[in-house]
């Protein structure tokens, strides 16, 4: 794992065959986003990067999932049957051999996790925490609200037992039942060497402040 990244610089355009920063967008992996299951690369937001670690997040939310099948009062990240599926079926999906080896494990999280909402809350600016799902997310179950965003889960437990909570359409703080199908947008951390970077890409990332997702990166 990295040390805990420093504050968020303001964003800045990317171009092409330089190191990644935060607010650039990258590809990394590949999974299906179109209508079909035909695999397309994965862009990622960077979020941060210190010493020879890059904290990403997928650009558009990429699946439709429960946080967890069953109702358990108990429920929390680390038993969620979606941290399960991130760190099993998604990741022998979406990398192979070469980008695996670039991922590096964020500890007890797991290979493959989703931000809290207090990291997406540090990381994008309030109007830009919503997210649009591909159109193999809405295959899977995604219906966009009218601003063409959807809800999704972050890791963090709901407000009462057996719940989630997610990030709205508009970007709000909320809370669903563990069992509603609802958007997936995947974190990682990776060796920022393995990153390609989009030209002219950039993304809507928070301005350099306190809010950061230390306990991600810490040793």
């Amino acid at each position: 794992l990295c040390a805990a990244l420093l504050a968020l610089p303001a964003l800045g355009m990317a171009e092409a065959a330089v190191p990644p920063s935060a607010g650039d967008l990258v590809t990394f992996g590949s999974y299906p986003l179109g209508f079909g299951e035909d695999l397309s690369p994965i862009e990622w937001v960077v979020l941060g990067v210190q010493d020879d670690c890059a904290l990403l997040v997928s650009r558009y939310v990429l699946d439709c999932r429960p946080l967890n099948k069953t109702m358990e009062l108990t429920l929390n990240w680390m038993n969620s049957g979606l941290r399960s599926w991130l760190t099993g079926t998604f990741y022998d999906a979406a990398f192979d051999d070469e980008e695996k080896a670039a991922i590096i494990p964020a500890g007890d999280l797991g290979r493959v996790f989703l931000l809290s909402g207090e990291e997406v809350a540090s990381c994008f600016q309030e109007d830009h925490r919503g997210c649009v799902p591909t159109d193999y997310a809405q295959t899977q179950g995604i219906t966009p609200a009218e601003n063409g965003c959807c809800s999704y889960w972050t890791r963090d437990p709901g407000a009462l037992p057996g719940q989630g909570n997610v990030v709205e359409a508009d970007g709000r703080n909320g809370y669903r039942d563990a069992f509603k199908q609802l958007g997936v947008r995947p974190a990682i951390l990776v060796k920022p060497d393995a990153l390609q970077v989009v030209p002219a890409g950039s993304a809507k990332v928070a301005e350099a402040s306190d809010g950061s997702p230390d306990a991600l990166l810490a040793m």
